[in-house]
């Protein structure tokens, strides 16, 4: 699939990249950060726009995504892949306190493929690390979860949490 020009077309778009960011803005400030001490290292694989990244505190910030324009919205702190969420445990050269994956798990091909996903956040984390996983819930949107091309793997709170659990 050609993902620079799927994404492109969704969200690359002025005014919906600064409308996201405004989101992401409050997001971090008022909720992920309770979760995030500032003196952490995060992944973030499927970093998109980097707008989590961008607003976090964090001591050391890595971003992935496979579309390479993602690494033109990453600031000068957050060292950036152009590698995909699978790839991760093969190239980070340090443990992170921080998985964090945010609508990316619906992008891979299979079951299969999301329980390795989460063996390897389990590879890449320090001891007592955090994964933090937004996804689409199918059992909530029904068909509409499948609204965009790229959706490939049904997902829900209960196979995320199974898949977390194997």
């Amino acid at each position: 699939m050609e993902l620079e020009a799927v994404y492109k077309n969704r969200f690359f778009e002025d005014k919906v990249l600064k409308e996201k960011n405004a989101v992401w803005k409050i997001l971090c400030r008022h909720f992920f950060q309770k979760f995030i001490p500032e003196n952490s290292v995060i992944a973030d694989l499927g970093a998109g726009c980097c707008e989590f990244l961008n607003n976090i505190k964090a001591a050391k910030k890595y971003g992935f995504d496979l579309n390479k324009d993602s690494r033109n919205f990453a600031s000068k702190e957050i060292k950036f892949y152009n590698a995909g969420l699978l790839e991760a445990g093969s190239i980070l050269e340090e443990k992170v306190d921080i998985v964090f994956v945010s609508h990316v798990l619906e992008h891979l091909n299979s079951q299969e493929e999301i329980i390795y996903a989460f063996k390897m956040f389990n590879q890449i984390l320090r001891g007592g690390g955090k994964v933090i996983v937004l996804t689409p819930n199918i059992t909530l949107l029904g068909g509409s979860y499948y609204d965009f091309i790229d959706h490939k793997t049904p997902l829900n709170d209960k196979s995320i949490i199974e898949a977390a659990e194997i």
